[in-house]
């Protein structure tokens, strides 16, 4: 029988997850124009209903088949799945069609997230046999998210003005979405302790002080490469970063190894998306891949490192790897079997914005001014 004050944390913990959600969502309302604000709003509303009637039907009593059918089990772990489609969201944002993204994030977590947590939290999952580290999510949710973005970028358009310097994000609904994501990720990792003990609460100290040592970092790599130029945009990228690097080790590692673990992250995170940007043009909005996917892989990777655990880091090397690779596998077999030309919208719809092509109406509900968004 849980305790009242684990029962009380219990709730706590999903109250905080629906800050996460909501922050992802406010996070990607800033960042792309004007005309698609509204878009990212919406889209982040209705995929609630459409995968929680997936994850309950499909993916909850096979992967989970000795947990509560209705409770806490239930909600926390369909948190998880829904902050997977919701992360995606950021990848296409401003060219996907809406029902078609709909479309696509159901198979998604029916072809990629559901075998992976199969294999990580099934009693007789692979993972779970060998003794896979990973505290709260970070093989499952973030390296699958992450390489599938990798997927998606190279198999999806740019955005028509992608070569020109855009200037016209939110700033304070960036920072306000920011602040409901760290806020709620404390949710994310600590809930994963399945109480209010001495690993939730390490955790909850280990989310804070990561993201911390990753923002410190990634600040000064910008000082040095490009200076007087560290937007907020970017800036909220390095405490992502940092969330997604400690989440595998959250509550075993000691504060002194999460700023280690979280300076680390900024490094990785700063220099990767930089590289995807000079190097192949990456037009990842909110920057999926370097965030969680390479930073997803070094955190789960060197986990068994951190924490001095009996499975070996080759042995888990191989596992991330294997499911980086399949996560690129499944998911570019799922925009080929869709079609990119009926999954992204067109050159007039993306000129007019998704807010006036899906919605019909605008973030302000009035008369649009420009038609630069």
């Amino acid at each position: 029988m849980e305790s009242s004050i684990d029962q009380i944390w219990s709730v706590i913990c999903l109250f905080l997850l629906f800050f996460m959600v909501f922050g992802l969502g406010l996070m990607g309302s800033g960042i792309v124009r004007f005309k698609n604000s509204l878009s990212q709003l919406i889209q982040t509303l209705i995929i609630i209903p459409h995968a929680l009637i997936v994850f309950r039907l499909f993916v909850f009593p096979i992967v989970f088949p000795n947990a509560n059918k209705i409770g806490f089990d239930f909600a926390f772990q369909f948190f998880f799945y829904l902050i997977g489609q919701v992360i995606l969201l950021g990848v296409w944002a401003e060219r996907i069609r809406f029902l078609k993204l709909l479309l696509f994030l159901n198979c998604w977590g029916l072809l990629v997230y559901f075998p992976v947590a199969y294999l990580s939290w099934h009693p007789q999952g692979l993972f779970q046999q060998l003794g896979l580290v990973d505290f709260a999510g970070g093989l499952v949710v973030h390296v699958t998210t992450g390489f599938s973005a990798l997927a998606m970028t190279f198999l999806g358009k740019r955005r028509l003005d992608y070569y020109k310097l855009i200037k016209n994000y939110n700033n304070p609904l960036i920072f306000i979405g920011l602040c409901f994501l760290w806020l709620g990720w404390i949710g994310f990792n600590a809930g994963s302790a399945l109480g209010f003990n001495d690993e939730a609460k390490i955790a909850i100290v280990n989310t804070l002080f990561a993201p911390m040592a990753s923002l410190i970092v990634w600040f000064w790599v910008d000082l040095i490469h490009t200076p007087h130029r560290s937007y907020l945009s970017h800036l909220s990228m390095a405490i992502v970063a940092g969330l997604v690097m400690i989440t595998p080790s959250a509550g075993f590692l000691s504060w002194e190894w999460s700023l280690l673990v979280g300076g680390f992250a900024g490094l990785i995170g700063n220099y990767s998306l930089r590289f995807m940007h000079k190097v192949f043009n990456q037009d990842d909005v909110m920057e999926v891949f370097s965030t969680h996917g390479l930073v997803g892989f070094w955190g789960t990777a060197l986990a068994p490192q951190l924490v001095k655990s009996q499975i070996s880091f080759p042995l888990q090397f191989l596992c991330v790897v294997g499911v980086a690779l399949y996560s690129i596998f499944m998911t570019t077999m799922i925009i080929k079997t869709l079609g990119i030309k009926r999954l992204l919208v067109g050159e007039e719809q993306e000129n007019k914005g998704l807010d006036l092509v899906d919605h019909g109406e605008f973030v302000e509900n009035c008369p649009y001014q420009s038609s630069e968004g």
